[in-house]
């Protein structure tokens, strides 16, 4: 019966064996499970350091600081042709170091070829040239430029019209 006992034993040993080394397993496997997890949790975790891009766009732009002149011109045959200056000049002021461009238009009585005055009680126009300094350059932020204006007026274009005041008005523009 020792035999029998001893083969009893033995087979539950090795039962209890075979159960220990499956549960040895499973317990390695769930080790091993949370290990996985814990290195893919810091792989996948936030980095210690936060990034931040910074864009920032400088908007430049020019404007007419001193936005307003008047040219007067006394016209007299006598003396030949006239250019007279605009008073007080133009000045623009630029918000940023930037290059700009000054522009005129043609003024309100302009006929195709020739920028005019008008005298709206004879009904008559008498052409002129009109110039303005500088038309572009660069310009340092917040320092203002003098912008010059004036108008030439060439005897034989004024000559024989009748007297009184014309006038015209020219619209400049400033870019950016």
């Amino acid at each position: 019966m020792t035999k029998i006992i001893k083969k009893m034993v033995k087979y539950q040993v090795a039962k209890l064996y075979k159960e220990v080394e499956a549960m040895r397993r499973k317990i390695l496997a769930v080790v091993g499970a949370l290990g996985l997890m814990a290195a893919g949790s810091y792989v996948n975790a936030a980095p210690p350091n936060g990034v931040v891009t910074i864009n920032a766009t400088l908007l430049t732009s020019c404007s007419f600081t001193v936005p307003a002149s008047t040219i007067t011109a006394t016209l007299d045959p006598a003396q030949g042709d006239v250019t007279a200056q605009g008073v007080p000049p133009l000045a623009i002021t630029c918000t940023g170091n930037t290059n700009y461009t000054i522009n005129a238009d043609n003024g309100l009585h302009y006929d195709g070829q020739n920028r005019r005055v008008f005298n709206a009680v004879a009904n008559e126009y008498i052409p002129y040239q009109f110039d303005w300094n500088p038309k572009s350059g660069s310009a340092q932020a917040l320092i203002p430029i003098t912008v010059n204006t004036q108008a030439t007026f060439r005897v034989v274009d004024f000559q024989g019209k009748p007297g009184g005041l014309y006038t015209d008005i020219v619209t400049l523009t400033v870019n950016p």
